[in-house]
């Protein structure tokens, strides 16, 4: 799968459930702050958006979120920048694990900067100030890390505001990233809220390369199951199952479930047409939450179909607490790119293996 992940902040209640490594979260908060100054909070059309404020204080307050190793990778979503920082301000590092490989920097003015983890400096933008501080905007970043010959590409509203290299952005001995780290480091006080957020492992074809984020909204959106097309476990109450698993926000544990023993089980869904303002469909990411309550080897799958046609993710061994497992289709079930038709007739599920 060439789109790593999609988090439109739609699996969270709350903040503690981004960080409870239940939720099928990739996030970490690893702030030498305090965790107040990472907010769900002020997102668009009622949408949760991730809000990172530095206090002013010594120290960082940031969020990581991780993923398998991608290079070259593009990291986008929608980010509304509260005002413009003070001075000159880390906002976004590039890292492999531990390390940051390359970071990128905004000024007083609205200009971005990208750095080496060394500090070196390796360009900024042109048009000079692509940030406006008090609205949203897209943003779209194709970093490729690598020694002597890396390059940075950067979108901001459809603009190409950045396109720079050849140049050393590697810090490691390994190419590309796994880490993303959202902060806010150095200026006075600043808060950044950041929204739809995707990472792709770029591969020099549409959809997996620069969207080009601006020319159209670029959009996360969670769609629940809202009809049983065919069912084999069992509803812990009511008629059907996919009531059972609708949640608006986060999950509720063993409060409603669907249960099955058998291997081979599967619950088939259906899934509400996309909102009509939607545009072109770049990928589907579909997750669930599973647990075993006897402490058995279990393995269970999600998958989606068209038609008779299944195409499945991961094989994923569960437990006996719950967690959230996530799985992103670049393609319908029969391989073809994703449309908004396709999408409406597409089923989603999962099964025991």
């Amino acid at each position: 799968m060439s789109c790593v992940l999609l988090e439109g902040f739609h699996l969270y209640t709350n903040l503690a459930q981004m960080f409870d490594g239940v939720h099928g979260s990739r996030w970490t908060d690893q702030g030498t702050g305090t965790l107040n100054a990472i907010e769900l909070t002020g997102g668009e059309e009622s949408q949760p958006a991730l809000a990172v404020t530095w206090d002013g204080t010594n120290g960082q307050d940031y969020v990581e979120m991780a993923f398998p190793i991608a290079n070259p990778i593009i990291f986008g979503g929608r980010w509304k920048w509260d005002s413009l920082p003070s001075s000159s301000m880390e906002f976004l590092h590039f890292r492999d694990q531990a390390n940051i490989q390359c970071h990128f920097q905004c000024q007083n003015d609205g200009r971005l900067d990208l750095y080496h983890s060394t500090f070196t400096f390796r360009a900024d933008s042109d048009p000079i100030n692509p940030i406006i501080a008090g609205q949203w905007q897209d943003f779209e970043f194709k970093m490729n890390i690598t020694d002597a010959t890396g390059t940075a590409s950067v979108y901001v509203d459809g603009v190409q505001v950045m396109n720079a290299g050849p140049f050393d952005i590697k810090f490691t001995d390994t190419e590309g990233a796994s880490e993303i780290r959202l902060v806010t480091e150095f200026a006075t006080t600043g808060t950044i809220r950041w929204s739809d957020l995707y990472v792709l492992e770029a591969d020099g074809t549409p959809p997996n390369d620069h969207l080009k984020a601006g020319t159209e909204p670029m959009r996360v959106k969670a769609l629940r199951p809202d009809a049983d097309v065919t069912v084999a476990f069992v509803p812990d109450s009511g008629p059907n199952n996919f009531s059972r698993i609708d949640e608006a926000a986060g999950h509720d544990f063993d409060s409603t479930f669907n249960r099955s023993a058998a291997v081979g089980a599967r619950d088939i869904f259906d899934v509400p047409s996309p909102p009509s303002l939607i545009g072109s469909v770049k990928a589907v990411q579909l997750s669930y939450a599973a647990r075993t309550d006897d402490g058995g080897a279990k393995n269970v799958k999600g998958f989606q179909r068209q038609g008779a046609v299944q195409d499945s993710g991961a094989s994923n061994a569960i437990a006996l607490a719950f967690n959230v497992e996530s799985d992103v289709f670049d393609d319908d079930a029969n391989g073809a790119a994703w449309t908004k038709a396709l999408l409406s007739s597409a089923t989603f599920g999962y099964e025991i293996v």
